[in-house]
């Protein structure tokens, strides 16, 4: 299955799941995240606002916000995407493709955020993953020193797929089981 089928494939699954369902698994993905020794060490988060039937980031955020931990979220301008730091939800308005960007702030230095959490449509066992084809993480992600941490269901698992030498495997995966 060629990368464009990859993802057609996860997009139809992910949308079959129920709301039940994906809050759920959001949610078991939710408390293993917040109880991570990694996200726990972090002062800087950079979380992507879920979207699609991805895994639920924004009570993540609220969780982040609430517990002092500064947040950064991506924000897409023509072919190119930076993290900015924002304080509450309400400095979030649909932008690129209707998800939620941050609407104000200065650009945030990648390397200050100690974790990036990543979106993804399918990954392997050696963490590599699929995302919607546009390259904005993989670009993003080139010359980022600290963690990156994917976030998905277990069936978005695949045995293999083809990578190419700019897709950098994730540090970790967190599913649901």
């Amino acid at each position: 299955m060629d990368k464009n089928e990859l993802r057609s494939s996860m997009m139809k699954k992910r949308g079959e799941l129920s709301a039940l369902e994906h809050c759920n698994l959001s949610n078991i993905i939710f408390n293993k995240v917040i109880h991570d020794e990694r996200f726990l060490n972090a002062h800087h988060v950079g979380l992507y606002v879920s979207f699609k039937n991805e895994v639920d980031t924004l009570k993540l955020i609220d969780f982040c916000l609430s517990h002092g931990k500064r947040v950064s979220v991506p924000r897409v301008s023509g072919k190119t995407m930076d993290f900015y730091e924002i304080k509450n939800k309400d400095e979030l308005k649909p932008g690129t493709f209707g998800v939620l960007e941050p609407t104000t702030g200065a650009i945030t230095d990648k390397n200050s955020i100690d974790i990036i959490y990543v979106p993804l449509l399918a990954y392997d066992r050696s963490n590599h993953r699929v995302g919607y084809g546009k390259g904005y993480y993989d670009n993003y992600l080139n010359g980022y020193c600290n963690l990156t941490i994917g976030l998905a269901f277990s069936f978005q698992m695949v045995d293999s797929f083809v990578t190419n030498p700019f897709d950098f495997p994730l540090n970790f995966i967190y599913n649901e089981l």
